[in-house]
């Protein structure tokens, strides 16, 4: 048996079978190789907008270790003041650097890094406080005081601040 297959590149060309699923196979590896090249371009745009943000968060701690908080409270009053207006307590807190003070009642791992729950106001109250230096979070103990510094974000469930480091 023979089969017809027609290109527009040629004429008419009578192939056999074998010939066939060879030009197929062919086919199908090129179409695999272009498809590799893709996803190596893709990665590398990742790895490059991964390797951005990581700079700029790498320089915002600096930044934000250089110079002193704009904001130095307890968990207790910063629970206190989102729970008297949630307004004004996100204009004097969000994005601006918080050192907070409170008591550790857990510390959760999450994806690529820690949150500390500190204490705050009534029983289900906490403030939470996100990082990621693994020393830091093996250190920490449920009771401990401790005072992280960071940047406020808009309360979502609790007041939180991100990029914490423990001051020590």
């Amino acid at each position: 048996m023979t089969i017809v297959l027609t290109s527009c590149k040629q004429e008419k060309a009578e192939l056999t079978p074998a010939e066939v699923a060879l030009a197929r196979l062919d086919s199908i590896r090129q179409s695999w190789k272009l498809s590799a090249e893709r996803y190596k371009n893709r990665e590398d745009s990742v790895r490059a907008v991964e390797d951005s943000l990581s700079a700029e968060k790498e320089l915002r701690k600096r930044e934000q270790a250089s110079k002193p908080p704009d904001v130095t409270i307890t968990a207790d009053e910063w629970y206190a003041s989102y729970q008297t207006n949630e307004a004004q307590a996100n204009r004097l807190y969000v994005d601006k650097t918080i050192e907070v003070t409170g008591i550790v009642e857990k510390v959760t791992s999450t994806n690529g890094g820690y949150r500390c729950y500190m204490k705050a106001g009534e029983w289900l109250g906490n403030v939470v406080c996100e990082f990621d230096n693994e020393d830091d979070a093996a250190s920490l103990s449920a009771g401990q005081k401790v005072t992280f510094i960071g940047t406020g974000t808009p309360k979502v469930g609790y007041p939180e601040i991100v990029e914490c480091r423990l001051k020590k």
